[in-house]
């Protein structure tokens, strides 16, 4: 049975704008350095996370690739489950979060938007413990959104994925370690925090989302009754993440 890294070089030979002197695109550009946030003791997001999850994850975000390789992302989806059953069954889902971010701080606006791209497939597909891993660190993906360097396209890309995902049906499959927090909670304060700074999300954005749960958001003063600081953005102001 083919690698990762084996199917993903096939795929790849056939579908590049321009293949690196090496022949791999691993993608070695400097990151920008994020504000707060890290990954606890084992180091910070602007280092390259190790492993075969974290190399096809990377390697799925290249702009040197002429689209996203949705098909080999939904392979990476597929190795991700399978460590569900292993003796560490959140390691694959943590190690492919730890690589998303590590891309989102790229200065490469297309490789942050082919990340945000992988991102989604892997949220919508990959269970609810790849959901908890992303929702441990959300605060990196709020930093992200907030950061003057991020583009105003990808900004709204990104809310539109967050708006998405309020009405995705995660797979529990295979559920959480005893003891962990619900993630979706944190995911919806993303949301809902979001509006409530005046993020502007478009008619589109907000289909299927409750009515009564958007008019409570936009009553002066309302509060979730629930307080989680990783999840709080400053007011949105236009033209911030334009150059």
């Amino acid at each position: 049975m083919s690698t990762l890294k084996e199917k993903f070089e096939a795929w790849a030979s056939q579908n590049v704008n321009e293949l690196p002197p090496t022949g791999i695109l691993y993608g070695t550009v400097p990151l920008l350095a994020p504000t707060g946030g890290s990954f606890g003791v084992s180091g910070d997001c602007r280092m390259r996370p190790q492993g075969e999850i974290a190399d096809a994850v990377i390697n799925a975000s290249d702009p040197a690739l002429s689209s996203v390789p949705v098909q080999f992302v939904f392979d990476i989806v597929e190795e991700i489950k399978k460590g569900y059953t292993s003796t560490s069954p959140g390691a694959a889902a943590l190690e492919a979060a730890k690589a998303i971010f590590h891309k989102l701080y790229s200065p490469d606006s297309v490789r942050i938007e082919r990340t945000l791209i992988v991102l989604d497939i892997l949220y919508k597909n990959a269970g609810i413990i790849f959901v908890n891993a992303f929702a441990i660190h959300v605060h990196l993906f709020r930093n992200f959104i907030e950061r003057k360097e991020t583009t105003q396209a990808n900004v709204e890309l990104a809310m539109r994925l967050v708006a998405e995902w309020q009405t995705v049906e995660v797979d529990k499959t295979y559920p959480l370690l005893k003891g962990s927090s619900d993630p979706l909670i944190k995911i919806h304060l993303l949301f809902d925090n979001m509006v409530k700074a005046n993020y502007p999300f478009t008619e589109k954005h907000l289909l299927g989302i409750p009515q009564d749960r958007l008019n409570k958001l936009k009553k002066r003063g309302f509060s979730f009754g629930i307080s989680d600081p990783t999840v709080s953005f400053s007011t949105y102001k236009d033209g911030f993440h334009t150059a």
